[in-house]
């Protein structure tokens, strides 16, 4: 008979970080539970969906090490628990777990911890590099450019490139993209490194709000590749290990212009309201605006078949270099105006076959054109 004690607080802060992972239309049911392994002072819990894994470790009082699991389902229980210490016991004649507070006892059915899928060891990493919370805000607006098309596994991820010193993350579906460059101290000596990594692993990392900053690392076992997510979250340790993406990222380099010959400047907001507009009355496909850039900027919008047009001029535009007639999806262009913190913004362009990008900082966001 095996036993433990942990305070319920933390249990419940530990669990309900991993319930983030937990798998809710997996047809596998062992992984709709949580690991616990158990060591005489520290309690690491496990919750995976097969591709990604989260480890939560927190303090806790035993006798032995062994192992055991849990219901994910059971975090309502323990939520509901007054606070002060539990003891759970394993009853393995029986296959039970018994949770008992001061004054409760609650019996629960469980399955064998052999079944469980095993966990990426983690335990011979190649530390890459310690973020701070920019790197978590980046990665999260590189999650909205990411590609919905399975067909194109390298595009359904974010891209770490590391090269002479220098970290990027990058994220397209081939009409937008997102480019971060990410300045940090202590980065890895490996002098070209590239890997992409999953979109819920990334969506779990940014999931989380109070997080100052988290260490990256890749851990390579077999034939794949995992990175490693390591940070604190209200006094819990917390590894993220998500499988990385088997595929080679497009070559984004040469997509972005060298030079631009077109740039213009517009207040975001009032962008925005003419889009809005201009999105009425185009084709329902294409999604098409027209941008004639000359003495001032003019939006025109069509739907032939319904005979609907839309146009207007832009107010307060400041116009360098030469004019320039050129064709976007508003909804992708109202997208990126999604992600410009300013007032304004500065679309750089050259000609109408080539994407016009809208820079700030050290963020590049790029759109391609529709072709008139």
């Amino acid at each position: 008979m095996n036993k433990l004690t942990v305070d319920i607080s933390t249990l419940a802060n530990a669990m309900r970080i991993n319930n983030k992972g937990v798998s809710k239309k997996s047809v596998i049911p062992i992984i709709e539970n949580l690991k616990l392994d158990v060591t005489p002072t520290h309690l690491t819990i496990t919750s995976t969906d097969l591709e990604n894994f989260i480890l939560t470790t927190i303090p806790c009082h035993a006798d032995e090490t062994f192992s055991f699991l849990l219901p994910a389902s059971e975090l309502k229980l323990i939520e509901k628990l007054d606070s002060g210490s539990l003891t759970i016991t394993i009853e393995e004649e029986s296959g039970n777990a018994v949770l008992t507070t001061n004054d409760e006892t609650v019996n629960v059915a469980i399955d064998n911890a052999d079944d469980y899928p095993v966990t990426p060891a983690t335990n011979q990493t190649l530390p890459i590099v310690m973020f701070g919370k920019d790197f978590i805000e980046e990665l999260k607006g590189c999650l909205d450019f990411v590609s919905k098309d399975d067909l194109r596994p390298a595009m359904t991820g974010v891209n770490m490139l590391i090269e002479n010193g220098n970290v990027e993350i990058c994220a397209t579906d081939a009409h937008l993209m997102r480019v971060a460059k990410l300045s940090e101290e202590n980065i890895t000596d490996a002098a070209c490194l590239s890997f992409i990594m999953n979109q819920k692993q990334c969506k779990l990392l940014t999931g989380f709000k109070k997080v100052e900053k988290v260490s990256v690392e890749m851990q390579k076992i077999d034939s794949a590749v995992y990175t490693v997510f390591t940070f604190a979250e209200n006094g819990v340790d917390v590894k993220i290990i998500g499988r990385n993406i088997d595929a080679r990222f497009p070559d984004y380099k040469p997509v972005i212009p060298s030079s631009h010959l077109t740039e213009v400047t517009v207040n975001k907001n009032e962008l925005g309201k003419r889009i809005d507009k201009a999105m009425l009355y185009s084709n329902p496909n294409t999604m098409q605006g027209v941008f004639s850039i000359n003495g001032n900027v003019k939006l025109t919008s069509k739907d032939i078949d319904f005979k609907k047009e839309y146009t207007c001029e832009m107010p307060h535009v400041f116009k360098v270099g030469e004019d320039l007639e050129i064709g976007f999806n508003m909804c992708f262009l109202k997208k990126i105006l999604g992600w410009v913190g300013g007032e304004n913004v500065n679309m750089k362009m050259s000609y109408p076959s080539k994407p016009a990008i809208i820079e700030e900082g050290n963020t590049l966001m790029l759109i391609m054109p529709v072709l008139i």
